[in-house]
């Protein structure tokens, strides 16, 4: 049987900078690095790791990177693992955005599974993705 475990990035750039990051590429923190390096060590030391699959983006791969060489395993870079390609809100301050994009944020805030971001990614489309992803995933690693 398949078990897929699933991992959120260790912090970034873009986590400390209270930026939304969507398909921003930014890198780890210092402390996103060390995070990585611990949750590297506790799955490898709980569970057997035979592949490991990332988003291409620097902050999702270097976390998930940690944890393949840890484990001695290859990584393998998707585009269809990024987060939500977030349009115009790329790179905008979190706390600015109800601000800039008043309608769509209201969305975001109140009724989420219905949201899409300014000329960007729905929710439900980023979902699907992953879904997808995952789903391949998994029949390729019986």
């Amino acid at each position: 049987m398949t078990k897929l475990i699933l991992v959120r990035h260790g912090e970034s750039e873009a986590n400390e900078l209270g930026l939304f990051a969507g398909h921003l590429d930014v890198n780890l923190t210092e402390r996103g690095l060390k995070q990585a390096e611990l949750t590297a060590e506790y799955i490898v030391s709980h569970y057997v790791v035979d592949k490991v699959y990332a988003s291409d983006l620097k902050r999702a791969y270097n976390t998930g990177k940690a944890v393949a060489e840890k484990a001695g395993v290859p990584i393998i870079p998707r585009q269809d693992l990024r987060e939500i390609g977030a349009g115009d809100w790329d790179g905008k301050r979190f706390d600015d955005l109800d601000k800039l994009y008043p309608k769509d944020f209201e969305v975001w805030y109140r009724e989420l599974p219905h949201a899409r971001c300014t000329n960007g990614e729905a929710v439900a489309e980023v979902s699907n993705r992953v879904y997808r992803a995952m789903v391949e995933i998994a029949q390729e690693n019986d």
